[in-house]
């Protein structure tokens, strides 16, 4: 039976009321174009995002939520978008103000394990796009800048971070992205390298459309449960707090408008792979001078690099609002330049950032992040390169990790003429 505005009943077949002739309502219709309507005038009314946080992956999700618990001190508001992204994994209920969140392929389908299968669920996934409009990626912005975290050797990271920036570029193709990958431990499976290989790859080059992220920041497992740092009360940051606290640095230093100094000089320098050195909680009373700080920032770097062919130096400092009279900038270039000179002999660029925070503590927070390889962040004792070539060789059907024969030739390509590049810019 159908209604018409008078509530006669009528057949379902009728196109107007036999009783007072008035057009019949299709309810059906009707609410689609109510939803669609009021779903253009959300998109409309949703502002902009600044800074879009994005967790990739239960690694890439549960550090966020660390972040955000951690570190942030109210709920993200105007300006801040936070994104959780993971394929079938439980992400909690309700949400924050700012906070968006997208299970990819519905609850049934499991992690992924392989970088090819994650990447296909992305690319087929209808709600991806309209995630990131929620989150206030939209037109042509160059202030917006995405920072997602993630684990490289897992599958959903390694898949979903590349299609999910790719998008971000398409909704805004001004926007800057900066990625935060853990990569696999040096006993981890073949598939989880292979994983980290190919999701590098994606992410320093997009084919002719150039890299979808302005810079990787990769960390190795094995060297970051080995450091440690402390925290604004003097407590001692294990290593979740201390890749935290590095992720909070980024986010802050790299955002608009570092992020346009960040990128131009990672394209000149045809550096997008940083490898981050770390000292976190810093007492200027014990270490005596910012030289001392950085000095034990680069004796650990969190992935293989080797110092003598780093090509590019950023530094990120962040110091109590206290001792804000203490670092003008031409101590920190002056102490960042003398560092470059003792350790890193043929870097051209640099670049420091430095931001304050309300503490009455004397400690400061120093990351370098240094410009290297692409392959020897991942397979730095060459016996393992030698064995993953080995185990690539032995692959007959690629398609069980999603991937094909030349998806894979295009990955190792991609890595080696990046490699290529460097050695090129070192020869100049």
């Amino acid at each position: 039976m159908a209604l018409c505005p008078d509530k006669h009943e009528n057949p379902a077949s009728f196109a107007r009321c036999r009783t007072c002739g008035l057009p019949l309502i299709d309810l059906k219709q009707e609410f689609s174009l109510i939803a669609e309507r009021l779903g253009r005038t959300a998109n409309l009314a949703r502002p902009k995002a600044s800074r879009v946080l994005a967790g990739v992956g239960s690694f890439g999700v549960n550090l966020v939520q660390l972040h955000q618990a951690s570190l942030v001190r109210s709920a993200p508001g105007r300006g801040l978008s936070v994104l959780y992204v993971d394929a079938g994994a439980t992400m909690g209920n309700g949400a924050a103000p700012g906070t968006f969140r997208l299970q990819l392929g519905g609850a049934a389908s499991g992690s992924a394990t392989f970088c090819g299968v994650a990447e296909e669920a992305a690319m087929g996934d209808p709600s991806l796009v309209p995630l990131l409009k929620n989150a206030g990626l939209r037109e042509s912005d160059e202030e917006q800048t995405v920072f997602v975290a993630t684990a490289l050797g897992g599958g959903t990271g390694s898949g979903v971070t590349p299609v999910l920036l790719q998008n971000a570029l398409a909704l805004n193709p001004a926007n800057r992205a900066f990625v935060l990958g853990m990569l696999p431990s040096a006993d981890e499976l073949f598939h989880a390298r292979l994983n980290a290989s190919y999701g590098l790859s994606r992410l320093v080059s997009d084919g002719d459309r150039g890299p979808v992220a302005e810079a990787i920041v990769t960390v190795q497992y094995d060297r970051l449960k080995r450091v440690r740092g402390v925290g604004k009360g003097g407590e001692e940051l294990k290593s979740e707090s201390v890749l935290a606290t590095t992720f909070d640095m980024l986010s802050t230093a790299f955002s608009f408008p570092n992020s346009v100094k960040v990128a131009r000089l990672n394209r000149a320098a045809h550096t997008q792979v940083l490898t981050p050195c770390v000292a976190l909680g810093r007492s200027m009373e014990i270490f005596g001078s910012l030289g001392n700080v950085l000095e034990s920032a680069v004796a650990f770097p969190l992935a293989a690099v080797s110092n003598g062919e780093v090509l590019s130096c950023y530094l990120m400092l962040r110091v109590p609002q206290g001792l804000a009279k203490e670092f003008p900038d031409d101590i920190v270039g002056e102490e960042l330049g003398g560092l470059i000179r003792r350790h890193l002999p043929a870097a051209r660029y640099s670049l420091y950032v430095t931001t304050y925070w309300d503490d009455a503590s004397d400690r400061v927070d120093a990351c370098l992040l240094l410009g290297g390889e692409a392959w020897r962040v991942l397979h730095s004792i060459p016996d393992r390169l030698q064995q993953f070539n080995a185990e690539s060789a032995k692959v007959k059907d690629w398609s069980v990790f999603g991937l094909s024969r030349e998806r894979v030739s295009t990955m190792v390509r991609t890595l080696q003429e990046y490699d290529a590049r460097l050695e090129e810019m070192r020869r100049f």
